[in-house]
């Protein structure tokens, strides 16, 4: 339904904004703005082919979006009889100067393909302790939890303060500027952290000693970056932001080099694997006009390239990395050419593409990617679907890939874009749709028996929660409560507070809980006793 409403407020608006954009007045200006809206918008909803060429030209400027095609949603092209009675007579009087214009340009496009945006896939809604793959966004207040489960740290009120889990005691570190991300020492380097302070034109990048109370070093940097990672050995810490990335000693902070990403700054993709920088860009469209993503393999050391450029049909965007390194996959899920592909990461070449959708959820021992598939998207440009997807009564299936065989299975799991997360163990799937919660929106899928079991109790979304290590449970934030997600009996139940939590995190044990709430206080919740048992007051 919220789908096909969308189609409606989309066809309602569309015309109207193509006729501005174009300066359109008179009477038959605005038939043939009206006329072509509705003939690119049946066209993209009746044939794969006009989809997949439309969506693919959005990528190419950069705008990450999917088109589903489904001919029901021609249903809703009364819409521009609507809009046409409402709204020309405004039309027919107004012009609008450029700026008015460009910015109508930006809108335009996405309202054609309204209904549906990049909703499935892997779930990125968990929270663990730990540093993540862009840093902890404190800015936005979550907590950031030390991988040995010592302390936390976390923004209130703009400024940095950390806490003891023993002694619940927080603490301001004075000196420091706003916080925007943290990222942690390794372990084998000592007890500290990278904290990256953003304003409107520069950064700071600051290392600070835990442990002794004390800033190592501070450097200034002419950008605005929205992701830091530091490798395991602890050497390198890298910056990036859509225009590119820098390289800095964690030692010192001077700078290893800094890699300027031209014409591509949508879609950039950074991770730090076994001392390599590997960044994952838009290239030129094929041939054909479809978009390309371009693999850049570097030395973490020093920048240089490791190995040749790898170019991939497909659209840039994350790339998962399978647990040996050897290999990767690549599935996007918002353009016109959008499959899992494969790369070999040690012989540096473009493998294959395989059918499905992502993004890609991996296994923690790396051994199953998980993506899916659409029986009713049947793209030419793509590999084949199965046939047991496109004889199944269920639109979307599970797609199971073994990473080493590259061997897949299909599990139908229904009409709804699923959305999934892999246990830490491994061995179940928690499947969600990105609806409105209702009763049997929450899935438990048995990643080797393939079964399927139904989560009964209050419905739920998977969209900010945490798994305990031990995969025996989740405990999700949904609408201004905690519930408990009981794994191992497919269950959910609500778990009163006295407060309203709004970022959740774990110790790294899994046997407290911290909560934020709406005060910025943070409160530790007893998993054992599944009660809250203190909360962190400020020195």
């Amino acid at each position: 339904m919220t789908g096909k409403l969308s189609d409606v407020a989309g066809l309602f608006a569309a015309p109207v904004l193509l006729a501005s954009l174009l300066g359109v007045r008179s009477r038959r200006g605005l038939l043939a703005a009206y006329g072509s809206t509705g003939l690119v918008f049946a066209a993209i909803k009746a044939s794969a082919t006009a989809s997949g060429w439309f969506v693919g030209l959005l990528a190419l400027v950069g705008l990450r979006w999917r088109n589903w095609v489904d001919p029901t949603d021609l249903l809703a092209l009364p819409a521009l009889w609507w809009s046409w009675r409402w709204l020309t007579p405004a039309m027919q009087q107004e012009a609008h100067g450029w700026r008015e214009r460009a910015a109508i340009a930006l809108g335009l496009p996405v309202m054609l393909a309204s209904g549906d945006g990049n909703l499935g896939g892997a779930n990125e809604g968990g929270k663990a302790p730990g540093s993540g793959d862009t840093g902890i966004d404190l800015a936005v207040g979550e907590i950031a939890v030390d991988p040995q489960g010592r302390y936390f740290v976390s923004q209130v009120d703009g400024k940095l303060k950390v806490a003891d889990l023993d002694s619940l005691r927080f603490r301001e570190i004075k000196g420091l500027p706003k916080p925007t991300r943290l990222a942690f020492w390794p372990a084998s380097v000592g007890q500290g952290f990278f904290l990256l302070s953003t304003t409107e034109s520069e950064e700071e990048v600051i290392s600070y000693d835990l442990g002794k109370s004390m800033e190592v070093w501070r450097k200034k940097l002419p950008r605005r970056d929205e992701a830091i990672q530091v490798d395991e050995a602890g050497s390198r810490l890298v910056l990036w932001q859509p225009a590119g990335l820098v390289a800095l000693t964690t030692e010192n902070g001077s700078e290893v080099g800094e890699i300027t990403l031209e014409d591509n700054t949508s879609l950039v993709d950074v991770d730090l694997v076994q001392g390599r920088l590997i960044t994952t860009v838009r290239g030129k469209p094929d041939g054909k006009g479809l978009p390309t993503a371009q693999i850049h393999l570097r030395a973490l050391e020093d920048l240089t390239e490791s190995c040749p450029l790898v170019v991939v049909p497909n659209c840039a965007d994350e790339l998962v990395i399978a647990g040996n390194g050897k290999r990767a996959f690549l599935a996007p899920t918002f353009c016109g050419r959008d499959p899992v592909s494969v790369i070999d990461l040690e012989a540096c070449t473009f493998d294959k593409n395989l059918p499905g959708f992502g993004p890609v959820a991996l296994s923690d021992n790396g051994r199953t990617a998980v993506a899916f598939l659409d029986r009713d998207n049947d793209d030419p440009q793509a590999p084949p679907i199965p046939d047991e997807v496109k004889k199944s009564k269920d639109r979307y299936h599970l797609m199971f890939l073994d990473t080493n065989t590259l061997v897949f299975g299909t599990t139908p799991i229904g009409q709804e874009l699923p959305r999934y997360a892999v246990t830490p163990d491994g061995q179940l799937l928690l499947v969600d749709a990105w609806t409105q919660a209702k009763e049997d929106n929450v899935r438990i899928v048995d990643t080797a028996t393939k079964t399927i079991r139904q989560v009964s109790g209050p419905s739920i979304q998977l969209s900010n929660y945490v798994m305990l290590p031990d995969s025996t449970a989740a405990f999700v934030l949904h609408e201004e409560a905690l519930y408990e997600l009981d794994i191992v009996a497919a269950q959910t139940s609500l778990r009163p507070l006295s407060f309203t939590p709004t970022h959740i995190n774990r110790t790294p044990k899994g046997d407290k809980l911290l909560l934020r709430d709406t005060q910025q206080a943070v409160h530790l919740y007893d998993v054992a006793f599944r009660k809250e048992s203190g909360v962190f007051s400020v020195e």
